[in-house]
């Protein structure tokens, strides 16, 4: 080949790559949130923040704020792993179940520094949860249980549900 002929294709891979940037939608969430652990009957409001961008392959690039926790660099998608990054450090913090038509969010908490700063001393086992939007119990139940029946793009592949 050429060097005009590598030029053109390399300009031509920038922009087919930069178009599928364009693909992405911007997502900004600060809807009220509720907490609570799976074996209480108690929970409390909590602030929690999500920005970023959502592609057309159903992921997730951008940060997550919970309680004053600030995790600048998050990836997700749902059904699958919120995962933290710091550098070349890789926390998982739970798993996500998220639906991008509606931004309702539920998070299942995992990550121990986490979990124990949320907890407190009240830690009695279960599973600690974050739904949103919800303003108590009721509701982030509600927002948890529609929300994990949602098929993930697995299950969607292979048959197993339709959306």
């Amino acid at each position: 080949m050429n060097r005009i002929t590598v030029t053109v294709l390399a300009c031509l891979c920038l922009i087919i790559g930069l178009s599928g940037c364009s693909n992405s939608e911007k997502v900004e969430i600060n809807t009220p949130a509720f907490l609570y652990n799976s074996s209480s009957n108690t929970g409390t409001s909590i602030e929690v923040s999500i920005s970023g961008q959502y592609d057309k392959d159903n992921n997730f690039q951008g940060s997550l704020t919970i309680g004053g926790m600030e995790y600048p660099t998050i990836l997700f998608k749902h059904g699958f792993g919120l995962i933290a990054y710091d550098k070349a450090e890789r926390t998982i913090l739970g798993l996500i179940f998220y639906d991008n038509e509606t931004k309702d969010y539920s998070i299942h908490l995992t990550e121990g520094k986490l979990y124990g700063a949320l907890q407190g001393d009240n830690s009695e086992g279960g599973t600690l949860i974050i739904s949103s939007p919800a303003v108590d119990k009721e509701q982030a139940v509600e927002v948890h249980t529609r929300l994990t029946g949602l098929c993930t793009e697995f299950e969607h592949n292979e048959g197993l549900c339709s959306r």
